[in-house]
């Protein structure tokens, strides 16, 4: 997996890209959540996962935290980029459509 994390204007903005898998989420979730406990009151993390070309069980635990993490973090918005049918069907299949309605946004 390769992470690209920066801080912007509008808060952080997080690429993703190759697999997002055991061993690798538990980095995505711990530098995610580390960058947002750094960056104390950014109104908005946005996650492009376009560029995941697979994910497991792991990968959407990892995303999982991140939200609720994000969510109790002074309501920081997550906002989930470039989901592709793949993950979004994986993520409807385990039970986040919460996650994809309250996050999948365009572009």
């Amino acid at each position: 997996m390769r992470l690209t994390i920066r801080r912007t204007q509008g808060g952080i903005f997080v690429r993703v890209a190759g697999e997002m898998a055991h061993g690798d989420a538990e980095r995505l979730r711990t530098q995610l959540t580390e960058r947002l406990a750094e960056y104390d009151g950014v109104p908005r993390v946005r996650l492009d996962v376009g560029q995941v070309s697979h994910a497991d069980s792991f990968g959407l635990e990892a995303l999982y935290a991140i939200y609720r993490y994000a969510k109790s973090h002074n309501g920081t918005r997550l906002e989930l980029l470039g989901v592709r049918p793949e993950l979004r069907e994986l993520m409807t299949l385990a039970g986040f459509e919460n996650v994809l309605d309250d996050c999948a946004v365009d572009g």
